[in-house]
């Protein structure tokens, strides 16, 4: 690896002083076809890669979609971090994550509640890490939906992942957040938006925690080995 690559959720770890936290919220928003389903999907990977259980959840995406990204991505990391055992390491992925689809329109918290318990009951699966795509339209979501969510992470003691599409013509809030989202940021505990940078994606880390960083972080995201790397 080139120097300053590393693992996805090694450098989450560092830049959001050790990760989302369970009970907690975050958000990757971005215009559309800017690489947040990539960047979470690496992560649930990598997570899996360390014997953590994740569930992923696609709203409006065929399931066979799903799994085939999930595939090339880990193919991708394997090579890209110079993995052995790859059949291994393979089935040990298999064993960690679990996949959810849902029709547009179909989802909403009450649904993923009911997928999780269906998951302990009978397959023995309670995550960690829950990442959603998809949902919700943060122009058109009711804040009471997302209070609930929150609710539900605190509950299961679950770290959600959340994706937003964003676009030019959108309200700007005081915050410098786009208004649909700065309605209910304060419901999050990591906030990232995606740029894109030649074929490279940065991130701009706008809230870990409580706080606004007040330095930039300067980390690239490149999708064509799936890994993360300071600039």
């Amino acid at each position: 690896m080139s120097q300053g690559v590393s693992r996805p959720l090694k450098v989450f770890f560092k830049v959001i002083q050790g990760g989302l936290g369970r009970g907690n919220l975050g958000l990757l928003m971005s215009r559309h076809g800017t690489g947040k389903a990539s960047v979470l999907v690496s992560l649930s990977v990598d997570h899996a890669l360390e014997g953590k259980n994740s569930l992923h959840v696609s709203v409006g995406k065929p399931a066979r979609d799903l799994r085939s990204h999930h595939d090339q991505v880990f193919r991708q990391l394997v090579k890209s971090l110079n993995l052995e055992n790859r059949e291994a390491l393979c089935s040990l992925v298999n064993r960690h994550q679990q996949f959810y689809t849902f029709r547009t329109g179909s989802f909403d918290t009450a649904r993923l509640a009911q997928a999780l318990d269906f998951l302990g009951e009978h397959a023995e699966f309670v995550p960690e890490v829950v990442e959603i795509t998809g949902w919700p339209d943060f122009k058109e979501i009711p804040r009471a939906e997302m209070e609930a969510l929150k609710q539900l992470a605190l509950e299961r003691n679950l770290k959600i992942w959340l994706t937003a599409h964003t676009t030019r013509d959108d309200e700007i809030a005081e915050s410098g957040l786009p208004a649909q989202v700065d309605r209910v940021e304060d419901l999050f505990t990591v906030l990232i938006s995606l740029e894109p940078q030649g074929e490279e994606v940065r991130l701009n880390f706008l809230k870990v925690g409580n706080e606004r960083p007040k330095s930039k972080v300067n980390l690239l995201f490149d999708p064509a080995t799936q890994l993360l790397r300071w600039h």
